[in-house]
């Protein structure tokens, strides 16, 4: 049995915005090369059309009867077949997996980025532990997943593990309107931690 995994990799400051294909196997093993997309836009339906045909072109390499299932990663707030609201894009409420599910008829998934490490690390890397945090930080930003009881807890809105976005400094609100010292993130509050 095969997978087919892609990462939106995608960055609205700079050119780096790409996707990244895989397929593996049930035990998360890459067999043969990744294959990255460039992307010109960040646009949900330009990202959505270079993302079925990388995976057009990754079914090319497995049998379909072998064909199981496609995962996506993506960073932001991420609740089961949709994309909530992600910084790194500009999305919200864009149901990526369902859509996807619906042109492929496989199962789809959308994982958070630091989630998907977590479930990673517990699963595939032999961690025994029931509760472990796993911290992703890259040149977008810093999150974590959190596995607890031996599960994925995303907390009771699904932002648990947003560590990127906690206040680290005073808010702007607190200080002289229009300072020049406020940091401003890209989620639009002052001062988080990215």
């Amino acid at each position: 049995q095969r997978a087919i995994g892609i990462r939106v990799d995608a960055d609205p400051a700079d050119d780096k915005s790409k996707l990244l294909g895989v397929v593996t196997d049930t035990v998360a093993k890459v067999l043969g090369e990744p294959i990255t997309r460039e992307l010109a836009s960040i646009d949900e339906s330009d990202v959505y059309n270079a993302m079925l045909s990388l995976i057009d072109d990754l079914k090319t390499r497995i049998p379909q009867e072998y064909l199981i299932g496609i995962g996506l990663e993506i960073g932001g707030h991420v609740q089961p077949g949709q994309i909530i609201r992600s910084f790194n894009v500009q999305w919200e409420y864009f149901p990526i997996a369902d859509r996807a599910n619906a042109r492929f008829g496989l199962h789809v998934v959308i994982e958070n980025e630091a989630n998907a490490l977590a479930i990673f690390e517990r699963r595939f890397h032999g961690v025994a532990e029931d509760n472990l945090a796993v911290i992703l930080i890259t040149y977008q930003g810093i999150g974590c997943g959190l596995i607890v009881d031996g599960h994925l807890y995303r907390g009771s809105s699904g932002m648990a593990g947003e560590l990127g976005h906690i206040p680290a400094g005073q808010p702007a609100s607190q200080t002289s309107a229009g300072s020049d010292d406020d940091e401003w993130c890209r989620c639009g509050n002052s001062d988080c931690l990215e």
